[in-house]
């Protein structure tokens, strides 16, 4: 019932220039798993331990948003999906569909993105310290001006990105 009462908040956003805040209020530590949030206004918005493990997040507004420790395991975030500049830190994105993503000027320190589809990512300018990119085929993945510190890889393409 909660659950379909915030996917119906979140849906409205649009509607009522007052949601967001009560959006806010309902997303942290949220069960979102397996939900449908194609095309969602979710800019901004605090998700800090919400569990979207499975969510459809195809096109949707992730930008300037706080994702910290939140599970997006196996989330569908191809193409269209706005994540640029977003605090991903410790999140869980192991298995993650990120083809065509921009995740230009994000934060994914200790993110887990083992296993993920990360074709044609912009990772330009992406703080990765610490981040598990085992079984991640980074060969198609812009690299420039990324930060990697002491980050793990299983096949790396360097494409210009720094070393600390």
């Amino acid at each position: 019932m909660r659950n379909t009462l915030l996917l119906t908040e979140i849906r409205s956003r649009r509607a009522s220039p007052f949601s967001s805040v009560r959006l806010n209020q309902l997303l942290k530590g949220a069960d979102l798993r397996g939900a449908d949030l194609r095309g969602a206004d979710l800019s901004g918005a605090d998700l800090r331990g919400a569990d979207l493990s499975g969510a459809d997040l195809r096109d949707a507004d992730l930008g300037g948003v706080t994702l910290s420790d939140v599970n997006l395991r196996d989330a569908y975030l191809r193409r269209g999906a706005k994540v640029r500049g977003a605090n991903l830190s410790g999140v869980n994105l192991s298995g993650a569909d990120l083809r065509g993503v921009t995740l230009r000027g994000a934060n994914l320190s200790g993110a887990d993105l083992s296993g993920a589809s990360l074709g044609r990512v912009n990772l330009r300018d992406v703080y990765l310290s610490g981040a598990d990119l085992r079984g991640v085929d980074l060969s198609d993945v812009d690299l420039s001006g990324a930060w990697r510190v002491r980050e793990t890889f299983a096949r790396r393409s360097n494409k210009g990105g720094r070393d600390e």
